[in-house]
């Protein structure tokens, strides 16, 4: 799975991807962990009313997995806000911190849970989310 980029700068970012029109939903997240992130942005896909589905896999934020279905609202400048989890999609996230010069050594290890239809994101740094 491709990582899906959006501006940073621009908060109603909307990306059509194969039909489906995806807008960045913001996750809240404590700037004083190890990230130094005060929020992460995922792709989601409006359903009805305040229901989105979570189009990629979140880096930082626990508790919420590829396909799960939120509840989100705008704030007063337009960025969706993650507010709880409506449904769990059946999907989990794993996350893994690979070792500087490792990759190699993660795609022979990663082979078999590929094999598995198992997909991944590289994130930030050493970041990878499956």
């Amino acid at each position: 799975m491709q990582s899906k980029q959006g501006s940073k700068d621009d908060r109603r970012v909307s990306r059509q991807v194969t039909g489906t029109d995806l807008v960045k939903l913001a996750l809240p997240l404590d700037s004083s962990e190890w990230h130094g992130c005060g929020a992460e942005t995922v792709w989601a896909e409006r359903l009805s009313g305040e229901h989105y589905r979570i189009d990629n896999s979140p880096f930082y934020f626990f508790g919420l997995s590829y396909r799960d279905i939120v509840v989100a609202t705008a704030d007063e400048h337009g960025q969706l806000r993650f507010r709880s989890v409506h449904e769990h999609g059946g999907h989990s996230t794993y996350r893994l911190m690979r070792c500087a010069g490792a990759k190699e050594s993660f795609a022979t290890f990663w082979q078999p849970l590929g094999v598995l239809c198992c997909t991944y994101e590289v994130g930030p740094g050493r970041l990878v989310s499956e």
